[in-house]
């Protein structure tokens, strides 16, 4: 069966009758909730909706908590929106996407571009991606919050340390090239990224230029199928 249910948790009354208007006037089945508490009873009932738009501020928990406690507690993954107020600043920790009040007829094109995306995301999920969230979802007990942290200090801190070893390789500073591989390894192991993290150890015992030369290359690469994999399952995650 098709699931075209949209959960939406919004506390203004006309600010909720306005985006459950705009959701009618499409294809979508809206599903109004008081509160957190309410979308998580219903997604323990009735599984995981097509989209749960859920207010930042809602009570009694908000919504990074509760993203997290479906997500940890539930073992639910659904695609969400957390809206935001119109001033509130955008941070690396915003998950998958976000919405703004006041609700507009930008807002239903936000929903369904955000939709469409998830769709190409669904098509090509069956493929390995080039990073996992094992160890850091265990690390911090399901806190998205920490893994998106995470996740943009991975970009942050690869993005700069791979400048250096091209510099360091023009340089022909090869001592410097297996001490930067050796202090980089952990961070794809971090995310189990199996094939920079030997990249990484290839480096280390390295004396050739020219081999160097060709792992920094490679290790280029692969950093960037895993940032472009992160962007295409959290649009927001470089914010």
């Amino acid at each position: 069966m098709h699931n075209n249910k949209i959960i939406i948790i919004e506390r203004e009354d006309q600010e909720r009758a306005n985006l459950k208007k705009m959701l009618n006037n499409s294809s979508f089945e809206v599903i109004e909730l008081s509160d957190s508490m309410a979308a998580i009873q219903w997604v323990m009932e009735h599984g995981n909706p097509k989209l749960l738009i859920l207010e930042e501020a809602t009570t009694p928990l908000n919504g990074w908590q509760t993203m997290d406690y479906m997500r940890s507690e539930l073992k639910k993954e659904h695609p969400t929106l957390i809206v935001l107020d119109s001033d509130t600043e955008i941070t690396t920790k915003k998950l998958q996407g976000f919405l703004r009040k006041p609700y507009t007829e930008k807002t239903l094109v936000d929903v369904e571009e955000f939709l469409n995306k998830i769709e190409i995301t669904s098509e090509i999920e069956e493929m390995p991606k080039p990073y996992s969230l094992t160890y850091l979802d265990e690390l911090s007990d399901g806190s998205m919050e920490f893994i998106m942290e995470s996740l943009a200090l991975f970009n942050t801190t690869i993005s700069k340390k791979l400048i250096q070893l091209q510099e360091a390789l023009d340089q022909q500073q090869l001592a410097e090239i297996r001490s930067i591989a050796h202090n980089i390894k952990p961070s794809f192991q971090m995310i189990l990224n199996h094939v920079g993290k030997e990249l990484c150890q290839t480096m280390e015992h390295s004396t050739s230029h020219e081999e160097l030369a060709v792992l920094i290359k490679e290790l280029n690469q692969e950093y960037n199928l895993i940032k472009n994999q992160i962007e295409l399952d959290f649009p927001t995650a470089y914010d």
